[in-house]
């Protein structure tokens, strides 16, 4: 039993790992795509790792950031990170 419960431990922290390494990829895709919202982004976090996950996770029930942008949408997350300097939830 043990050693299911740590084999499942170990396939969690592999996935996490595959997820962030994911996550890496598409915020370097941003800082490419739209170099002026990811020096916004930046500036809201304390590392590149962070603001990774940021861009790569659903706002509430919506959509990510990155799908926001893919959806045309980057004046969306603008507004978020300007709701977020202000002490509103982001």
């Amino acid at each position: 039993m043990m050693e299911e419960l740590r084999s499942a431990l170990t396939e969690v922290n592999l996935s996490r790992k595959a997820h962030l390494a994911a996550c890496r990829v598409a915020w370097e895709a941003l800082r490419k795509v739209s170099p002026h919202l990811a020096t916004d982004i930046s500036a809201m976090w304390p590392n590149d790792d962070v603001a990774a996950e940021w861009v790569c996770s659903p706002l509430g029930r919506d959509l990510c950031p990155i799908e926001m942008v893919l959806a045309g949408r980057t004046d969306l997350v603008h507004s978020i990170l300007r709701g977020a300097e202000h002490g509103f939830c982001a």
